[in-house]
């Protein structure tokens, strides 16, 4: 890890936003300070006042340094920061191998869905419900398996995954319908935006994530039976990654678009993946896909 790494990392803790006049204007009032402070500080007679000046003089351009240092830092950080567009965004999750999506409706703290996908390993693991009616159902791509299971219930159905969907979890197991409202650029009505948002407070959701509005409208608008719709995504500033999803909706232009639900994304290493699937249905999910024994009526193995 390099020092601007550092840097990066400890200003985005300290959840700053800023522009180029905020930072202007910092710069300019810590120098003013400085040299008020430097020109009203008394110069005492006697046999220590060389070495004092002495001090100053080398006091002084340390801080100065010390300010520059920090007002260039967060002028780099929010002048040379890049922005990505939908496109770049959906190309940095298409290279995930591990990734977890837990989204819940507005208001809700506990998801109604989740979804565990590992690349490596070749398994899709949805959950849906809550308590005893949690519902889970595994895609074993590697052994064309499809397995179900409720808490309330001690049995795992198991059955061949079609081959329709075989095709669709050989090419990515990685679930990006679950989070992007279109499947890619090609899908993206002609009238959709696609902007950044500088208010600080919707940049405070997700610290050190850069966000990003898309709005378009689905229906007729002069008839009167538009939807207006809004997707907002919270992307890290690094690698750009999804890292928070919300979907909101209006219904006239005039109207504040209302939360309907969000996602949260997370990209576990593949071994905790591996230990959400054996927590549920144990390892009997890894079968290499052969025979199982079938045992002759009357005779022991």
């Amino acid at each position: 890890m390099n020092p601007a790494d550092n840097i990066e990392r400890a200003i985005s803790q300290l959840h700053i936003t800023t522009k180029a006049q905020t930072d202007k204007r910092i710069l300019d009032d810590a120098f003013a300070a400085l040299r008020v402070g430097l020109q009203k500080r008394p110069v005492q007679a006697g046999p220590d006042a060389g070495r004092k000046a002495a001090i100053i003089r080398i006091a002084a351009p340390l801080a100065t340094a010390a300010v520059i240092l920090l007002a260039l830092t967060l002028l780099v950080s929010t002048l040379f920061l890049k922005r990505a567009t939908f496109a770049e965004v959906q190309k940095a999750f298409g290279r995930v191998e591990n990734v977890c999506i837990a989204t819940c409706r507005a208001g809700a703290t506990e998801p109604f869905e989740q979804v565990w996908a590992s690349q490596t390993l070749k398994v899709k693991l949805l959950s849906t419900g809550s308590g005893n009616q949690a519902q889970f159902t595994l895609w074993d791509v590697a052994n064309k398996v499809k397995m179900m299971k409720f808490l309330s219930s001690e049995s795992v159905p198991t059955e061949p995954i079609t081959e329709q969907m075989l095709i669709e979890l050989g090419k990515s197991v990685i679930p990006s319908s679950s989070l992007f409202p279109f499947a890619d650029t090609g899908a993206v009505p002609d009238d959709a935006k696609w902007n950044p948002v500088s208010d600080p407070q919707a940049r405070a959701v997700a610290p050190g994530t850069q966000v990003y509005d898309m709005v378009w409208t689905v229906g007729n608008r002069p008839a009167g039976g538009a939807v207006y719709r809004k997707w907002r995504l919270f992307a890290d500033k690094r690698t750009h990654l999804p890292r928070r999803a919300e979907w909101y909706v209006k219904l006239r232009p005039q109207d504040d678009y209302r939360l309907e639900m969000f996602a949260v994304v997370s990209y576990p290493a593949e071994t905790e993946i591996q230990n959400v699937v054996d927590t549920i249905f144990g390892s009997r999910w890894r079968r290499t896909g052969e025979p199982e024994y079938i045992g002759t009526p009357g005779m022991e193995r």
